[in-house]
């Protein structure tokens, strides 16, 4: 069930790289979030690669790799001219506030 989970975790960025490949910028996209997700996967998965654990090995190489991903598509979009989607503006503009003043 950890693996599972720590799988989710390292995919939840999924859906931010789906906004930089529509909207071709890395706006949506922190870098050092990227590059932590990478980091920490690749470390844990040198270790578990030491140790011969594939139940820790396995979740944190596939997010080595998903890291991996999203820092390729950060260096590709890095220096690209966003589109101007103006759905995807409308989404992030806010409209109301989320809480009320009393």
């Amino acid at each position: 069930m950890c693996s599972g989970l720590n799988i989710i975790m390292y995919g939840s960025p999924l859906a931010a790289m789906k906004t930089v490949v529509r909207t071709k910028s890395v706006e949506y996209m922190p870098f050092f979030l990227s590059f932590f997700l990478f980091l920490n996967g690749g470390i844990w998965a040198f270790y578990a690669l030491l140790m011969h654990d594939y139940f820790l090995g396995v979740p944190n190489g596939i997010g080595c790799l998903l890291g991996t991903a999203q820092l390729l598509l950060y260096a590709i979009y890095k220096n690209a001219k966003p589109s101007n989607n103006t759905s995807l503006q409308g989404l992030m503009e806010q409209k109301e506030p989320l809480v009320s003043q009393c």
